[in-house]
């Protein structure tokens, strides 16, 4: 039996792909009944968040996230408890304590697009390289993350593990049954739709999208079409949608920002298919999602996004939009690709568990707490 402290300070702050990572890896650590102690870490506001199990003990900390006094406080609050190892899962854990240290690197986009970050979050992502460094342990959610962070931090590579994430429970609830009518299309959503899902920044190469779907838009079995863009509002926005009324799409691109997870689930579920051209990812989680929700796939062959999709996909060069646009039309224009794609990523998406994530990332863990 090992005693594991997990950080879920994050939680208060955003709901967004770190929290829930956070929180589905928890739920299902707790189903393995391994046996060993696990507290986990809250912001001072905030009770103890959904899906984080309530057997577990828990411990606020008041050392404020992603703060200049973050690092101090840490050290302080962590010498008061007794934790064999401790899992940070926002890329930087505490530097100033002996404790082993687990962190999870999701990706590397903030040092391949420096000039999106804050101030402020400039000086927490630059802590990095100490972070590498003092970590016992690193999870990566792909081998392509893995070998970006071991070719910028080489002394990453021995203690670097690729633990892929998974699907969150709620999109595969009904989604597996194709005929399934649990997820009621709403009238927000038009009839016939292609979606993106990502923050509308530069490395999802929106601009590529929009040209890509103008294209479609321009041939008769798209002119139906509309383009639903659910995200969060990024770096350049509006620069997009002047680029769509550029294209004479603007009519077409309905700019959701940012669902809840039930209209998500709603959105994934009614598209004709998932779009994703991104430059770059670390993981690669919409794609799993479209899957699971019974939708087929376009993606970019950038990154990790070949090693997640398999064969479940069709993939493009994400500088090519006349190879995007062909691939969404050969979708439209054939009820057998997109029946043979939906039925391959049925089972593309079951090669993921939280449980399995959950398995290995306790081994990691517990290698960790054998440093001390």
């Amino acid at each position: 039996m090992i005693r594991i402290g997990v950080d879920a300070r994050l939680a208060y702050h955003r709901q967004a792909g770190i929290t829930r990572y956070t929180r589905n890896l928890c739920s299902a650590l707790r189903a393995l009944d391994s046996g060993d102690r696990f507290t986990v870490f809250h912001h001072r506001r905030q009770p103890p968040a959904k899906r984080i199990p309530t057997e577990w003990r828990h411990r606020t900390l008041f050392s404020p996230v992603h703060h200049a006094w973050e690092q101090a406080g840490l050290a302080l609050e962590l010498s008061l408890g007794r934790w064999d190892v401790v899992h940070f899962p926002d890329f930087i854990g505490p530097l100033q304590t002996r404790l082993p240290t687990v962190i999870t690197v999701h990706d590397l986009a903030f040092l391949k697009w420096p000039e999106v970050l804050t101030d402020d979050a400039a000086a927490y992502y630059g802590q990095l390289p100490r972070a590498v460094r003092h970590a016992a342990g690193i999870l990566v959610p792909s081998r392509h993350t893995a070998a970006d962070l071991a070719a910028r931090f080489p002394e990453a590579a021995g203690k670097t593990t690729v633990v892929p994430h998974a699907v969150d429970p709620g999109f595969l609830q009904d989604s597996m049954e194709p005929e399934s009518t649990a997820i009621p299309k709403p009238d927000w959503l038009p009839d016939d739709y292609l979606l993106h899902v990502g923050t509308l920044e530069p490395r999802k190469n929106i601009a590529t999208l929009l040209t890509a779907f103008a294209m479609v838009h321009a041939r008769p079995e798209g002119r139906r079409l509309k383009l639903v863009l659910a995200g969060a509002s990024g770096w350049l926005q509006d620069d997009m949608e002047e680029q769509a009324a550029k294209r004479g799409i603007e009519n077409a691109c309905v700019f959701a920002g940012q669902l809840s997870e039930p209209s998500l689930a709603q959105a994934y579920r009614h598209a004709k298919c998932l779009v994703h051209p991104a430059l770059y990812e670390g993981f690669g989680f919409t794609l799993l999602e479209a899957m699971a929700s019974g939708t087929p796939v376009v993606c970019s062959n950038a990154s990790c996004l070949p090693e997640i999709a398999g064969d479940a996909a069709l993939t493009h060069d994400p500088g090519d939009p006349e190879e995007v646009a062909s691939n969404v039309l050969a979708l439209l224009n054939s009820e057998e690709l997109a029946s043979d794609l939906v039925n391959k990523g049925h089972k593309r998406v079951l090669e993921f568990s939280w449980e399995k994530a959950a398995r290995q990332t306790l081994n990691v863990y517990r290698a960790a707490a054998r440093q001390t």
